[in-house]
């Protein structure tokens, strides 16, 4: 998530109770202020969507580990799955903890994404009261979303404190 060019509003976030999930993608580590390097890893997963046995649905999620501003982010594209059992070799596990989110509707183009992540780190955040957890960043790529076109649903969920 790059925090270096301008922010707009990022509107008000709903605050949910997020469950536990199991997710099985693509996993890289980059420099944090590099958002280029997501779409191939996106190319690269495509493929798994929708044929691994075990997926749950259709939405997909994006994943920032142990990012930061100014720091180097590990980024996973990833399904849930109902078991890490029978998956193809190359594709990584990650078992997220139930956490509160506060979760913010992205509007518009999925090249749009990164302004809004840096409306959410430097309007929202600053300005909310909000402390974020320790706990991975994620973007949630909603059944309708259509990567031909770019749009549908897509939330960006801060993981928070209390």
């Amino acid at each position: 998530m790059d925090t270096t060019s301008n922010a707009a509003q990022p509107g008000t976030p709903r605050i949910v109770e997020g469950r536990a999930m199991r997710l099985a993608g693509l996993r890289e580590r980059m420099p944090n202020n590099s958002p280029e390097s997501i779409p191939p890893m996106w190319q690269r997963f495509a493929p798994y969507i929708g044929t691994l046995a075990a997926q749950q649905g259709r939405d997909c999620y994006g994943v920032v580990i142990n990012g930061g501003p100014g720091q180097e982010m590990n980024y996973m594209c990833a399904v849930e799955v109902s078991t890490f059992n029978g998956l193809p070799g190359m594709l990584q596990q990650l078992e997220l903890a139930p956490q509160r989110y506060a979760v913010f509707r992205h509007e518009g183009h999925v090249s749009g994404v990164t302004q809004t992540w840096n409306a959410i780190v430097h309007v929202w955040l600053p300005n909310s009261g909000a402390r974020p957890a320790e706990a991975p960043w994620v973007e949630h790529y909603g059944a309708d979303f259509d990567p031909q076109t770019g749009f549908g649903t897509i939330e960006l969920m801060v993981p928070v404190n209390g």
